[in-house]
């Protein structure tokens, strides 16, 4: 059973991560959660939930199976922040090019 929804899971955020990683490469933030914490900055629903379905994919491949390259890499990305970190957008076409999803 766990399997089953692990292949949904992982299909459904495969799917859905390259859509979103283009439209914050064109400048849209909120995807990686950097301003999350900040009050003037409402979270976006969809984007919220593909960071907790790539947590999600984590917790269950720990379960069994090999890890989620891609669910855990764009978690690292989610992980960075401070006055060094590189904005949303350019995170974002680094991450399309990393994982081979665009020729950016």
């Amino acid at each position: 059973m766990q399997e089953r929804t692990l292949e949904t899971l992982e299909a459904d955020f495969a799917a859905l991560l390259p859509l979103a990683l283009e439209r914050c490469a064109a400048g849209y933030s909120g995807l990686f959660g950097h301003n999350d914490t900040l009050d003037a900055w409402p979270v976006d629903p969809e984007l919220e939930q593909l960071r907790e379905m790539a947590r999600e994919i984590q917790a269950l491949r720990l379960g069994f199976g090999p890890p989620n390259p891609l669910a855990d890499r764009f978690l690292d990305y989610c992980s960075l922040n401070g006055a060094h970190c590189p904005a949303e957008p350019v995170l974002a076409r680094a991450l399309l090019q990393e994982a081979g999803l665009t020729a950016v």
